[in-house]
């Protein structure tokens, strides 16, 4: 067992290590070597995993980069005797070490060449391993997952020795999986003997262990990318149409194969296990006698025998694949795929789809240059075509004959078939095996989800190509099956490095690898439109070489050799129209000319959805910036999509005219409006706004993606958030979301899950994240930030599938996901007394929500003052929930036990408070000495509401838990006017300051990205206080005090004082430094917090210049409220 590039000394010493590991003590690594010193000798990456030690060895990249292999990891239990034809079992016992430092056998596979010992067969059945790569990193920042799936035609084929030598000089864990092939990976009896697709479910196994363990590696397990060539790019389209797949992957590149393609759905798979069993000489009348005696048959001679299924110069290729599990208890898939997609079954995540100019080179590279073989196709088309095209069980064989002479008139017409038009049947078996389905795959799914489908047509001819391995010549038949891939791994057949046009188109196609593994949006520096399921003309990115790919349409893709004559009688029939299209086109054409002169000076912007124009505002320093106001980037969630996760907006017709600010979504606001209700806003209201100031450079700028606040209840967006900010260079993006009962409501289960409002955040984010270029932005340098509900929003974002890799950093001011308030208890109940208030039947949950979609949503959320029930408190009835009962849920455990188990988002992150936080709500009746006395008599009853604990702590505790709280804030003292500071210093502590710090810690704590804490206590010379409380008295530094100096509001003018003004300044540097470098960074020196110091320490902001390092470890009187109980922010059990 001898490492690469190491020296037998260097081998003996790793066989000693795997002894001494294994089971014989640490007393005989103290008899012959420390640890340590066998590690520095041996100088070898290891990574502990819950299940044991794994040591790898280094390989160097292409540009010269070290990187970690990791080469056969086991991932289930070798399939051999009994386990032979089922699905794989998981490893349920690890050695404690494994050595992983090469290359495992290749699974058995009947390969397309002869072996110099005469057979088509080699591999091993004992094969399940997987290969992890991993660059050395820089940070600690975890990495997006390349999960690769060889192609073979699912009858052969292995991972390739190098192949990630190129991506591991990328920021990218890159991980290679064998599985079973052929029919000892594809048999079945279509029934509950052999109900098949072991091979898919070998490529599940596999997903599951990367998603359990590539976090230790460096990998992002929420941000694992599919991809496969071939039969690898048919497995990923089958992996989203699987529910054993469901929550192991976020996107998915399929290159030149999807499961909609003739050659992947298999067909008379029992008639094709019964003749199997005759050919071994195996009972046939008793299926299960049958498998029992196939599991005894060496697994060779088994595999020997596919030859019989691929009659004419071994097609059809793929004789045993994919099956349609219908007796299954758990099935891989129990539908075909096309209806699994019509059905809407398909997982709703951004899939990218291929195929090359001449895919049909794969098979026919193996026989176009034997003068034989042509001639063969020629004289016997109507025999072998059957077999050739996959059509021998999908066409009645009486009609075998007329199918294959219709499609070769329409290639052909009357001429033979022979060396002078090679490429009219490489065109012929490209569309047929590949492009036709490959076209139709991406149109169902791009109308089945709301995620986005891109797709590409390739037709660069490298400088090599893979069908000079396969014929043996160097003539240039075009862009072969696997080009376009194999210009990205490292391979036998082509050297991107070969020319300097050839290493550009490398390049291109690794960012558009990358791009998708990070993001889930391909980037290739062109614009690339996702597919639009609306439009006839099938919308696709033609790849013609570097720096030439453009969007092309075309009504059907797959080459069609139309006619001369054909052609000719389209030009008559259209004449005919010419005259009285041409007035109408003029027509149109004055009015179109007249539009663009009255709108000349609008900003536009081209993106993938459509074109947008917006307007141009002035900013505070007087300089002008483009707006874009009221952008769709969900379908209104109105009638049956109300209450359902938000619908991503496909494109928009025309030009889409952005110079307006749209209405709040509906809101129950706290103050009364003149109308008399508290009630304002509309429905239809997810829209965003993209303002973009003067870009003195080309560089693209960094974003920040603004999240207002509300207590999840209204809206407190104006549309001058970015008055400000436009003097510096940053685009500001700002969203709306639903709030209260339209946003928040939950069931608990599949019904209503809940969490509308944070789906809606989430996909506005993605928006940004894949249209934000167009408008100038970095989608690789994005900022969350919110206040109060829209801090808590960031927060959320950091513990949620759905955001994870969208965004790179955040800062959540006077908000985290620990906040009592942030957390909606009894949801299901206030669900059904939701109903119950608005007339609908309770005793059926659906029926309950099905009358609510009807009722007017005015009515609907007017009706959430029932559940704040002193006067407006608790603040927030409707919120977050842990959703346990969905396939995609938001958050599914509690936002404390993911952070504890290291799934938090691996990003820096900003939280703070201000000194007087509880300010929200109190500042309202600060002056209302009823309101005050009633605290004061009736605080036993209040305090549950007023402090968010009426469904955390049980009601016969209520009371003295009131008690406690205000022995220990107050003493005897009764609660007036003349302790109000202290009234407000008590909400402060338990609403918003003892969650921020534990979160804070929390954070810290379980993360390798840092974590700052800051407290701010500088009153300006106005506060939201003044609005709430109708006063200009000083109550002190108010919740948002701080964040209203910077974003443009009615309530705090920063221009007021030069003090005032001073401090914005300061503010603002911190905002950008964020959003630009990721750190906070405007003056004072500001340590992160260390989980390992028992001393709490943050930055003070006490005012302009003013900043000082702290340490206050009862921040928030945090001991105090510990002792309290309270069922939230535990760990659950």
């Amino acid at each position: 067992m001898q490492l690469p590039g190491k020296s037998s000394s260097l081998s003996l010493a790793m066989l000693l290590l795997l002894l001494l590991f294994a089971g014989c003590g640490d007393a005989y690594l103290d008899l012959f070597i420390s640890q340590s010193q066998v590690k520095k000798l041996l100088d070898v990456p290891s990574v502990s995993t819950p299940s044991g030690k794994i040591i790898g060895y280094y390989q160097t990249s292409h540009q010269g980069n070290r990187y970690e292999a990791y080469e056969g990891i086991p991932y289930a239990l070798p399939p051999i005797g009994d386990r032979r034809f089922k699905p794989p079992e998981p490893i349920t016992k690890q050695p404690s070490v494994t050595i992983a430092n090469k290359l495992t056998k290749h699974c058995l596979e009947y390969e397309r060449i002869t072996f110099p010992s005469g057979s088509h067969v080699r591999g091993d059945e004992d094969c399940l391993y997987l290969h992890l790569y991993a660059p050395i990193r820089k940070t600690n920042a975890s990495l997006p997952v390349i999960f690769w799936i060889h192609g073979g035609a699912f009858q052969y084929g292995t991972v390739m020795e190098n192949e990630a030598y190129y991506l591991m000089d990328h920021d990218v864990v890159y991980v290679s999986v064998n599985y079973r092939l052929g029919i000892l990976g594809f048999l079945s009896t279509e029934d509950d003997v052999v109900s098949g697709n072991m091979g898919l479910k070998d490529q599940v196994a596999a997903l599951r262990w990367v998603k359990k363990n590539v976090q230790y590696f460096g990998g992002d397990p929420n941000r694992i990318t599919l991809m496969g060539l071939s039969a690898g790019g048919a497995s990923v389209h089958y992996h989203y149409l699987s529910p054993m797949t469901a929550g192991l992957f976020h996107s998915g590149i399929s290159f030149s194969g999807t499961a909609l393609d003739c050659w992947t759905q298999t067909e008379n798979s029992r008639e094709k296990a019964v003749k199997l069993g005759e050919l071994m000489g195996c009972p046939v009348s008793d299926i299960p006698a049958m498998i029992r005696c196939l599991k005894g048959i060496p697994a060779s001679e088994l595999v020997e025998a596919q030859v019989h299924f691929m009659p004419w110069r071994l097609n059809p290729f793929t004789p045993f694949g994919p099956v349609v599990e219908k007796f299954s208890e758990n099935p891989f898939i129990d539908q075909s795929p096309i209806k699994v997609i019509k059905n809407g079954k398909v997982h709703d995540l951004p899939w990218v789809a291929s195929v090359v100019s001449e895919e049909g080179l794969y098979p026919l590279t193996e026989y176009i240059t034997k003068d034989e073989a042509l001639e063969d196709i020629d004289k016997n088309w109507e025999s072998i075509a059957p077999h050739l095209l996959d059509y021998y069980y999908t066409i009645p064989k009486e009609k075998h004959n007329s199918t294959a002479k219709l499609i070769r008139k329409h290639y052909f017409g009357d001429e033979p078939i022979g060396e002078e038009n090679i490429r009219t049947l490489t065109h012929l078996v490209g569309d047929r095996m590949f492009i036709v389905d490959a076209e139709k795959a991406a149109r169902a799914q791009a109308e089945a989800n709301r995620s986005p489908v891109f797709f590409y047509y390739y037709s660069y001819r490298a400088s090599t190509s893979i069908s000079e391995g396969e014929t043996g010549s160097s003539e240039d038949f075009g862009v072969c099956h696997g080009d376009d891939v194999y210009l990205v791994q490292k391979n036998p057949f082509v050297t991107p490095t070969k020319t300097s046009s050839d290493m550009a188109m490398h390049n291109e196609l690794v960012r558009i690898w990358t791009s998708v593994a990070s993001k889930s949006v391909p980037k290739i520096g062109q614009q690339w439109l996702r597919v639009n399921s609306t439009k006839k003309p099938f919308e696709y990115l033609h790849i013609r070489g570097p720096s030439n790919s453009r969007m092309e349409s075309k009504d059907n893709l797959a080459n069609k050799l139309t006619s001369p004559q054909f052609f000719n009688d389209w030009i008559k029939t259209r004449f005919a129209f010419t005259l009285s299209i041409m007035l109408i086109v003029s027509t149109i054409l004055f009015l179109a000319i007249a539009q663009l002169g009255c709108s000349q000076d609008a900003p536009t912007v081209l993106t993938p959805l459509g074109k947008v124009q917006g307007h141009y505002l002035v900013s505070n320093g007087g300089n002008k910036y483009k707006a874009f106001e009221g952008i769709p980037f969900a379908l209104p969630p109105v009638g049956e999509r109300r209450f359902k996760a938000p619908e991503p907006v496909k494109s928009w017709p025309g030009l889409l005219v952005a110079d307006k600010f749209k209405e709040a979504c509906v809101s129950h606001g706290r103050d009364l409006l003149p109308t008399g209700g508290y009630v304002y806003g509309v429905e239809d209201c997810l829209y965003l706004n993209v303002y973009v100031p003067t870009n003195k450079t080309n560089k693209p700028l960094a974003v920040i993606f603004w999240i207002y606040g509300g207590g999840f209840q209204f809206s407190t967006l104006n549309g001058r958030e970015q008055k400000y900010l436009m003097d510096h260079d940053v685009i500001f993006v700002s969203a709306a979301y639903r709030h209260g009962s339209l946003g928040f409501l939950s069931t608990e289960d599949e019904v209503v899950p809940g969490n509308m409002g944070l789906k809606d955040q989430a996909v506005a984010l993605r928006w940004v994240s894949e249209n934000i270029e167009y408008f100038g932005g970095d989608p690789d340098q994005v900022m969350i930030g919110g206040l109060s509900a829209g801090g808590a929003s960031v927060h959320y974002h950091y513990l949620s599938p759905w955001s994870a890799g969208l965004f790179q950093t955040g800062i959540s001011f006077s908000g985290t996901a620990f906040d009592c308030w942030t957390q909606a208890e009894a949801s299901r109940a206030k669900a059904i007394k939701l109903g119950e208030l608005l007339g609908c039947p309770t005793d059926d949950i659906r029926k309950t929500v099905e009358c609510l979609r009807k009722r007017p949503a005015y009515d609907v959320v007017a009706a959430q003052a029932y559940f704040m029930p002193w006067h407006l408190n608790e603040f927030t009835p409707f919120g977050p929930v842990i959703e346990k009962s969905t396939d995609k849920p938001f958050i599914n455990r509690s936002p404390i036990d993911i952070i504890r188990s290291g799934d938090a988002y691996p990003a820096p992150w900003v939280t703070g408070v201000t000194s007087e936080e509880g300010l929200f709500p109190i500042a309202e009746f600060a002056l209302n000495e009823t309101i005050i006395e009633d605290l004061n008599k009736n605080w036993e009853s209040a305090a549950p509401h007023l402090l968010h604990y009426y469904y955390t702590v049980p009601k016969d505790q209520h009371a003295s838990v009131a008690r406690k709280i205000r022995k220990y804030y107050f003493g005897d003292k009764p609660i007036n006017k003349k302790n109000f500071l202290t009234l407000t210093h008590l909400v402060s502590d338990r609403v918003f300051i003892y969650d921020a710090v534990k979160a804070a810690k929390e954070q810290a704590k379980a993360s390798n990205s840092p974590v700052w804490f800051y407290y701010y206590t500088y009153r300006a010379a106005n506060s939201l206080s003044d609005s709430a409380s109708h006063s200009t008295e000083n109550f002190g530094v108010s919740h948002a005090d701080d964040v209203l100096l910077v974003v443009g509001n009615p309530f705090i003018n920063p221009t007021k004082t030069e003090k005032d003004f001073a401090m914005h300044k300061d503010l603002v540097k911190f905002w950008l430094s964020v959003a630009q470098q990721g750190v906070p960074k405007f003056g004072p020196k500001w340590t992160r917090l260390n989980s390992q110091k028992k001393n709490f320490e943050y930055l003070r902001m006490a005012g302009p210049g003013n900043f000082k390092l702290e340490t206050n470890n009862d921040l928030g009187k945090l001991r105090f409220w510990e002792t309290l109980g309270f069922n939230e922010n535990k760990i659950s059990s």
